[in-house]
């Protein structure tokens, strides 16, 4: 909910964005950053208010809640990608300072050892001899953010795996859903095509890892599991391409074009895999084998 103050104290998340865009001083964290910490204490209640909520069960919200989720989730973009190592610019931000102003705001910031759709987004692929292994992770490029149990942002991450598993130039390089920028492959989000004011009327997309349980998408309005297995969809989408799509974000293994697709109203859940459940499919490819 934008507020037209400009003091600390009555800037939002946007305004935050705004003055982090026009910061020129090479003083981030120091001028703009803790500043605004210091002056946003509601902020910080809502969002123990809200990680306490997730605690239990998958709480329900107000469409406000959820627009406030997504300028967050911009912020947190800005606020990883203000570290990455670019031809573009110096990071501003150190990977400390970084860490500092996300646990002032409550979110945990996370680098599971074993990858998995819910936690990673694959931003470098090493091809494996064997085809179908499956994925290890080499190296993080930024975190994975969460509050609680409510997934913020994924991790950046670099993954050797087998052909038949993720396949080089798809699940590396296809558009990448639910996601405004990234610098090195193509995105797509519900923000894109709106006026400045609209955008940021955007529903945040709310992934949950709660009780033993991955939800994807919690408030989506077409569950995929009560589908019929051979249903396809409006742009030729069978189920299993379809959960494909919505766990990882993008195609991983699906060779077929995957712009200007609309996985937005879809929702799934399933159990989560542990570490000792690396020997199996990936859940998505089970379900449907």
């Amino acid at each position: 909910m934008e507020n037209n103050q400009d003091s600390d104290e009555g800037c939002s998340y946007r305004c935050l964005i705004r003055r982090m865009s026009e910061d020129e001083e090479g003083q981030l964290f120091a001028r703009v950053l803790l500043p605004w910490l210091a002056a946003s204490p509601g902020k910080v209640a809502w969002l123990a208010a809200l990680r306490e909520r997730g605690s239990v069960t998958l709480p329900v919200l107000e469409i406000e809640d959820l627009w406030e989720l997504y300028a967050l989730s911009r912020l947190c973009e800005l606020l990883v990608f203000e570290t990455e190592e670019s031809a573009l610019r110096a990071p501003r931000l150190s990977m400390p300072e970084l860490e500092d102003v996300l646990a002032r705001l409550g979110i945990d910031v996370l680098r599971p050892m074993h990858y998995s759709a819910f936690h990673h987004e694959i931003v470098r692929l090493v091809p494996a001899q064997d085809p179908a292994h499956l994925p290890s992770l080499l190296g993080y490029e930024w975190p994975c953010l969460m509050l609680g149990s409510l997934l913020l942002m994924r991790g950046g991450v670099s993954v050797q795996a087998g052909r038949e598993v993720l396949a080089p130039g798809i699940a590396d390089a296809a558009t990448l859903y639910w996601a405004y920028s990234r610098p090195r492959r193509p995105a797509h989000d519900l923000a894109h095509g709106w006026g400045s004011n609209s955008a940021w009327r955007t529903a945040f997309r709310r992934d949950y890892a709660l009780d033993g349980q991955w939800h994807f998408n919690v408030d989506g309005t077409v569950d995929l599991e009560l589908l019929a297995p051979d249903a396809v969809d409006e742009y030729g989408l069978t189920v299993a391409q379809r959960v494909e799509l919505l766990v990882n974000r993008s195609f991983i293994t699906t060779n077929r074009e995957h712009a200007d697709l609309f996985p937005y109203a879809d929702r799934f859940s399933a159990a989560s895999l542990q570490a000792d459940d690396e020997a199996r499919l990936p859940f998505w490819k089970r379900l449907f084998a």
